[in-house]
């Protein structure tokens, strides 16, 4: 892409980041005046403890209107300036991911030279080396075809050499070992939390079966954890009966509640009690059904449970490093939900950029703030930093839902701006001082649609 085209999208990119601010403002106030979401609070307090006052209510019905409108005009230029930024990124990126691509090929390629001097040295070092090796070999050769790099296979080994088994292909269907912790992270690198309208979802990205070639397919997924189970031991002199690893996989929606189903009705032993478990983890507004009502219940109660807990464990594995996988009966317990009569739930989603994304924003912002590349000091130096940001300054979204269970109200609290927060770091900067006096730092702040 040429440089007029990538023009075009930093232009694009600073009209919908104008947007977004200024819709934000109306939203959630300016220069310490309150927004119409705070105008719409205070006249909801004040039509619910007057609700015969026809005035008030009045009232309350046109700050609802306006923070409908409001809520849905900041959603739609925050939506914009997304697409804007993932396309200007994409643009400058291009060269980015090619390097990224060959240099993955170039450690795979290092790894099978390291194999093959591994296997030459089995007799005078052991096995042991010669299969660490091959399974470094095989991780890179992994991330290679992730980052879109084309390699060899390993060359077959020589007469009498026992090489371990290459792992599978992870896809989303495949059910991982967790035991397996390379196998479980390329699951997991698959899946981002995305916002689709007011819910928040897992989306999932697989390869194109359809055209190998193509771009992955993504879409939304559910995530299954089956646990492992012991060994029975069967009786003296005769062998026990092995037990099975746990693992993890993603699946449509249907199916993995259908499987969770069958694994909470087997271990409840009656639908009344899985019944039970939903209201207490607060999923269903009452645990009292008839009989002919409770499938339609359960069902209802576990798509909710399975959409929360497949947001909490990609969550924690992605940004809280929590390697292990709750049970979806030591969720229910945990109560997802704790006010049954309001239904008030609160989500906190950071997005937080892996390495190469948190390089490309670094590396654009350098180029229009001081008109060159951060070297390797500065890049090590802010990336931790960036990523650090956004951990500590997640989206916050909160829904409260009526006893029935159906939607009613919600209030967004955006999360910290990445590049607002670069650009005060890159202030702070001598360079970037010294270029001010000439007029570059007000346009570079202009440009990226920072006040």
């Amino acid at each position: 892409m040429d440089r007029k085209d990538i023009r075009n999208l930093e232009i694009e990119f600073n009209q919908t980041s104008k947007e977004a601010t200024r819709t934000y403002n109306i939203l959630n106030g300016t220069g310490g005046r309150g927004g119409v979401e705070r105008d719409y609070l205070i006249a909801k307090k004040a039509a619910e403890k007057n609700p015969n006052d026809k005035k008030l209510a009045e009232r309350l019905s046109k700050a609802k209107s306006n923070f409908d409108t409001a809520t849905a005009n900041y959603k739609k230029a925050q939506d914009a300036k997304n697409v804007a930024r993932k396309e200007l990124n994409a643009a400058l990126g291009t060269s980015e991911k090619t390097k990224d691509a060959q240099s993955s090929v170039d450690k795979y390629n290092k790894a099978v030279e390291k194999v093959k001097d591994a296997e030459a040295l089995i007799p005078f070092r052991g096995q042991a080396q010669y299969d660490a090796a091959v399974q470094t070999a095989y991780g890179l050769a992994e991330q290679a075809k992730a980052a879109g790099g084309k390699i060899k296979p390993l060359p077959a080994p020589a007469s009498g050499v026992t090489r371990p088994p290459a792992p599978s292909s992870v896809k989303s269907g495949d059910l991982s070992k967790l035991s397996d912790a390379e196998q479980v992270k390329a699951l997991m690198d698959s899946a981002s939390i995305t916002l689709n309208g007011s819910e928040y979802q897992v989306q999932v990205s697989s390869p194109n079966e359809i055209d190998p070639q193509g771009d992955p397919v993504v879409l939304p997924k559910y995530i299954y954890y089956e646990p492992g189970t012991k060994s029975k031991f069967t009786g003296t002199g005769r062998k026990p009966i092995p037990g099975t690893p746990s693992g993890v996989r993603f699946g449509d929606s249907d199916a993995v509640r259908d499987e969770y189903q069958k694994q909470l009705l087997k271990q409840y032993g009656s639908k009344q009690a899985l019944i039970d478990k939903l209201f207490k983890g607060g999923f269903l507004p009452t645990n009292k059904f008839a009989a002919n009502q409770m499938s339609k219940a359960i069902i209802k109660g576990l798509e909710d449970a399975v959409a929360e807990y497949t947001l909490k464990q990609v969550d924690d594995y992605k940004n809280n490093n929590v390697k292990e996988f709750e049970t979806m009966d030591a969720f229910l317990t945990s109560g997802k939900r704790s006010d049954k009569s309001s239904l008030t739930r609160t989500t906190k989603t950071a997005t937080v950029y892996d390495d190469t994304e948190a390089t490309k924003l670094i590396k654009r912002l350098y180029q229009t703030a001081q008109g060159r590349d951060p070297n390797e000091k500065e890049l090590k130096e802010l990336i931790p930093m960036l990523q650090d940001f956004q951990k500590k300054n997640p989206q916050v979204n909160k829904s409260t839902d009526n006893e029935e269970g159906t939607f009613t109200s919600t209030s967004i609290k955006t999360g910290g701006d990445p590049e607002e927060f670069l650009v005060d770091k890159l202030s702070e900067k001598n360079e970037t001082k010294a270029r001010s006096i000439l007029g570059y730092y007000d346009a570079f702040k202009s440009t990226i649609g920072v006040q």
